[in-house]
């Protein structure tokens, strides 16, 4: 399943917080849809080892996983206001 989140995305989206990029996306087979993330700053990201029962479901876990990942290391980086 990793390649096909890779090569056969059904759903892929490009967003970015505090100027952060990131990249998710999720593919789907007939057990389920997984999804995973990329840092485009650092290069982490993860996979999800969970199906989800639909591709927005599992784009929303990559999004609140990235936005985890965002929280704990770059917004900490951010000087503060």
């Amino acid at each position: 399943m990793d390649s096909n989140i890779r090569h056969n995305p059904v759903s892929r989206e490009r967003f970015a917080l505090d100027g952060v990029g990131y990249e998710i996306a999720a593919a789907a087979d007939e057990a389920g849809c997984l999804a995973r993330w990329n840092c485009t700053l650092c290069g982490l990201g993860a996979q999800s080892k969970v199906k989800f029962p639909s591709s927005s479901a599992a784009m929303e876990w990559a999004r609140n996983s990235a936005r985890s990942h965002h929280d704990r290391l770059h917004a900490a980086q951010r000087p503060p206001a």
